[in-house]
């Protein structure tokens, strides 16, 4: 099975055991324990998004992750590079850094966002 990487908003409902994540990414991601990611990206957008008081968050949150099972994939040049260099079908930033850490990494990718299914990486509906 293919492992897993998370978007920031299904990272943040998964930690949080949130019902938005839906029943059916639950269960993707019970199949996938062990083999499932978060991105530095992800941990820098929920950041920017607690500091600018959108969301209220720990600071220990990726140790919450963590603890969760997941793991962190850190942001690599050739992820940074790659970002760069997608077509501009989507301009969130944090967005298109896991695009292309999915891409490279050979990870499908959960989300809410399926837009993202336009750069040919495999898409999960996180609120499914």
């Amino acid at each position: 099975m293919t492992p897993l990487l998370l978007d920031s908003n299904a990272l943040l409902w998964a930690v949080l055991d949130s019902p938005r994540l839906g029943k059916a990414a639950r269960k993707t991601m019970r199949e996938r324990a062990g083999a499932i990611f978060f991105s530095h990206a992800s941990i820098w957008e929920l950041a920017i998004k607690s500091a600018s008081g959108k969301l209220r968050l720990e600071e220990d949150f990726a140790e919450a992750a963590e603890s969760a099972g997941f793991s962190l994939l850190p942001l690599t040049a050739q992820h940074c590079w790659q970002a760069a260099h997608l077509p501009r079908h989507h301009a969130d930033p944090f967005d298109r850094l896991m695009v292309a850490q999915a891409e490279i990494e050979k990870l499908a990718f959960v989300t809410s966002d399926k837009i993202l299914a336009i750069y040919g990486i495999t898409v999960i509906d996180a609120g499914r």
